[in-house]
């Protein structure tokens, strides 16, 4: 046994472990060695080990970035001030920006609420109904790659709860719902088989919101009956807290059998129809995947193909993948405009937040410089100066994520609340705002970015400060760089909230302007209920007798001045296809059924021609009545009056000949910030529509004392007549504004959020600078400056940042605004007014936040000023 180790491989360690650390290492292994009695493989086998735990990264890393840490968390405990100020910053924007990636995340990432959700696929032709219903029912059977298929399809409709009318959206399902879905209820029972078969009581599953809004909760609701359509349901469930349906961005109310659904009775009834279309859902089975189920589905799309080559629509091939979020390709292209307008808003408003914590540790650095130039001097390199503000920055970024998740969950139940109520006709109401994992690791990779934003200009700064300019006495500390820096950092946070200002001024000038616009008719002293007669409970006979008995009955309340009858009202409307010529492919036009006295009673101008009378019958020639851009459009330079305007769309149903007799003015129809569109009139007592009307009162007085005998009218048609709005007219067009407001609210709360950061930003700069230049004011008083002449230097350096700024922010708005004119109607993206009004707020809001520490340097004593430092 040799006496010694391996001298090749006790040389290697030395050279690679240099220094006293090689001698003690080798002098270890030296000593085991000779009590083991030697071993060369095991000395080989040790020195590449201790070589490779000395080559390691992590060796010096690891317990250097816990020095760190704790270091900056003793600096944070020894100033708690700042570092909650610095939080709290960094809180807002992260809580923002969650709030809306958890929007997108409802939008294209969530996944359903159920088992196992990675296995549920929406099978869809970009987004459309795949099938018709006896389609489903021939092929979910027959598909191996799924555990199940269901079929769904939402539907707009009223639910009645003792004798309460309401508005609902509700799934008609095939039994196998719950069971494909894995959804057990918390009352009651899903469907089952024997709920679609041939004299089945029909039955209803509601969901948690209508139990707790309509029935209080009440344990009691199973076997009780509501009224949907036309129809009684038997309530067998309620669904689970939260579960919203799979028909995003719809929230849906209630699930009832496809098969009892009243409108879907009569496809299902005949022998040679398909049934309605429907919406496929299905679950993989275990070991598929979605590529092999796709492929099974590509089969069965071929048969349908040739079953029906004449269907357009099956045209496009149908596409397996797995449900997240909206699945509908309109519904995500409506959303998207204002959700990338609001991503682009938290994120500015983040970048305000950032460069407020970099001015607050900037401030930081220029307090402490003397101490990293001492650290400096003592050897601590640049780099790990550097790192230890990098370390501080981590922390206080790791407890404004924790505060911003914090905020973020309020405001996403704030945000969904305010949503359902303020833009109710948006697909926004049915988004759930939501914190989860994806919105958490969001939140984290934003305050890591954030720490590195705010943090790498201060560590720099603070890292390079010079010993021997650092430790003079009279050094003016943080002037020059550090002052031009944060001077830099302010013009950057008023340039980016001014272009929010501006963004929400256009917005609110749209709105005044929206607002103001005519909208063709009358809107004072009028009202309307609006009411429905279904089938099979009334004929087109009977509901032709029904409202012209109410209208008569109107006409007779005291206070009214007359009355009329329209099927559509702003915002609620059909269409219907037209044409010049019989030959010519015809377009859609949007239609109104109203009473001939409609005109007169809403004060539509008619411009030529005649009005309805009470000869046109369904016996008399047919006669419409078109507005000036349909008339343009098919006669341009040409008088209407007397032209032929072909009705429908063919498909095998002959086009109708109608004479126009009239062109009135045009109006909106649904909403006041639309563009002109082409629209015609029927008159209600030569054509029968849908059984929908408008039963309109124009009054003496103030039409909301009116409510009440409208209503108690309205219900002596009887308990099977829909009663679905009561509004007046004035109520119609204010609603009518949801869009341009909520855009305009959203907005101006995030442009208003981010002027509070930019003023505490603008706050600290200016009350710092005061601070700094004590002995400088102390002198100027010293020498004769009066308080006037003090305040007016700190309130013109405020000045000075705040006007180049506003230089800059205008132009950015400038460039910025662009991108707003599709929210915009009637005002220009560079509207002058709005631009100058942000401006002159700006500077209002600038000299408020400089005049505390205008005061306050204006009661510097000049005695103790020049003992300062």
């Amino acid at each position: 046994m040799p006496d010694h180790p391996p001298r090749v491989a006790e040389r290697l360690l030395r050279w690679i472990v240099p220094g006293r650390d090689g001698d003690a290492i080798a002098g270890d292994l030296r000593e085991t060695y000779e009590q083991r009695g030697g071993g060369s493989i095991w000395y080989w086998m040790q020195v590449m080990t201790c070589t490779q735990v000395w080559l390691s990264p992590y060796r010096r890393t690891v317990p250097d970035f816990r020095r760190d840490l704790h270091y900056a968390l003793r600096v944070i405990r020894r100033n708690p001030g700042y570092a909650v100020t610095a939080m709290l910053c960094l809180a807002l924007g992260i809580g923002v920006n969650a709030t809306v990636f958890s929007l997108f995340d409802g939008m294209y990432f969530r996944m359903l609420p159920v088992p196992h959700p990675d296995r549920v696929v929406a099978i869809d032709r970009n987004g459309a109904m795949p099938v018709f219903w006896r389609d489903y029912v021939s092929l979910h059977g027959d598909l191996d790659a799924f555990s199940g298929v269901t079929a769904s399809q939402a539907r707009g409709t009223f639910m009645d709860v003792e004798r309460t009318n309401f508005g609902i959206v509700a799934e008609t399902v095939s039994t196998n719902y719950a069971e494909v879905l894995q959804v057990r209820p918390i009352l009651g029972r899903w469907f089952s088989p024997a709920d679609e078969s041939a004299g089945a009581e029909p039955s209803v599953v509601i969901s948690w919101r209508i139990w707790e809004r309509y029935f209080r909760r009440d344990p009691n609701v199973l076997d009780q009956y509501v009224r949907i359509e036309t129809q009684s349901y038997r309530i067998i469930g309620v669904a689970p807290d939260g579960f919203r349906g799979i028909s995003p961005p719809a929230l849906i109310d209630a699930w009832l059998p496809l098969v009892t659904f009243p409108i879907f009775r009569p496809q299902l009834r005949d022998p040679r129809g398909s049934g309605p279309p429907v919406n496929l859902t299905g679950r993989l089975a275990p070991g598929e995947t979605a590529e092999r189920a796709g492929a099974e589905i590509a089969v069965a799309d071929a048969h349908l193909r040739q079953a029906y080559p004449s269907v357009t629509r099956f045209a496009a091939p149908l596409n397996v993948r797995i449900f997240r979020g909206i699945t509908s390709p309109e519904s995500r292209q409506s959303m998207l405009p204002i959700s990338v307008l609001l991503l682009a808003v938290v994120v500015i408003v983040l970048l305000i937040a950032c460069v407020n914590v970099a001015n607050l540790l900037l401030s930081r650095a220029a307090v402490r410089q003397r101490e990293m130039a001492l650290r400096r001097a003592l050897g601590a390199s640049r780099g790990r100066l550097i790192r230890q503000g990098l370390a501080e920055s981590v922390i206080l970024a790791l407890g404004g994520a924790m505060l911003g998740i914090l905020l973020g969950h309020w405001t996403d139940h704030t945000l969904s609340a305010w949503l359902a109520t303020s833009a109710p006709q948006s697909g926004w109401s049915g988004v759930s705002l939501e914190m989860n994992w994806r919105v958490a690791a969001f939140t984290a990779a934003v305050a890591l970015i954030c720490a590195v934003l705010f943090s790498l200009a201060p560590a720099l700064e603070g890292s390079s400060t010079d010993l021997l300019t650092a430790l003079k006495i009279d050094a003016p500390s943080g002037r020059g760089g550090r002052s031009r820096q944060r001077d830099f950092y302010v013009i950057s946070q008023v340039a980016l909230s001014l272009v929010l200002l501006i963004a929400a001024s256009l917005l609110l000038r749209a709105l005044q302007r929206t607002a103001q616009i005519n909208p063709g008719f009358a809107t004072d002293h009028r009202m309307y209920v609006r009411l429905f007669t279904p089938e099979p409970d009334f004929t087109p006979d009977s509901s032709t007798r029904l409202f012209t008995g109410l209208l008569e009955a109107a006409r007779a309340l005291p206070g009214v001045r007359d009355a009329t009858l329209s099927f559509a009202v702003l915002g609620f409307m059909d269409g219907e296809c037209v044409s010049a010529d019989r030959n010519v492919p015809a377009v859609h036009a949007s239609i109104n059924v109203v009473e001939p006295n409609y005109f007169e009673v809403m004060h539509v101008p008619v411009l030529r021609g005649r009005n309805f009378a009470s000869y046109d019958r369904p016996s008399s020639p047919r006669v419409v009545m078109i507005n000036e851009t349909l008339a343009s459009r098919w006669w341009p330079g040409q008088e209407a009056v007397g032209k032929v305007l072909w009705l429908g769309c063919g498909d095998g149903i002959p086009r109708v000949a109608s004479t126009v007799i009239g062109v009135v003015k045009d109006s909106k129809y649904g909403a006041l910030d639309e563009g002109a569109r082409p629209f015609f009139y029927v008159s209600r007592l030569q054509v029968w529509w849908n059984g929908f009307f408008a039963l309109i009162l124009h009054t003496t007085g103030d039409p909301s004392g009116l409510a009440v005998s409208l209503l108690k009218l309205a219900r002596t048609g009887g308990p099977n007549l829909r009663i679905y709005e009561l509004s007046t007219f004035d109520e119609l067009v204010e609603r009518s504004l949801w869009r341009v407001r909520w855009q305009a609210s959203l907005l101006g709360g995030f442009g208003l959020l981010a002027i509070v950061l930019s003023v505490i930003g603008l706050y600290g700069v200016v009350a710092y600078a005061v601070a700094q230049r004590t002995r400088e004011i102390g002198v100027r008083v010293a020498v004769g400056a009066q308080s006037i002449d003090i305040q007016w230097l700190v309130l013109a350096h405020a000045l000075r940042l705040t006007t180049t700024g506003i230089v800059v922010g205008l132009l950015l708005s400038a460039i910025a605004t662009r991108s707003l004119r599709s929210f915009l109607y009637g005002v220009s993206p560079v509207d002058p007014i709005a631009f100058s009004g942000a401006a002159l707020v700006w500077i209002v809001i600038s000299m408020l936040a400089s005049y505390i520490p205008a005061q306050r340097a204006a009661r510097v004593d000049p005695a103790i000023s020049l003992r300062y430092e």
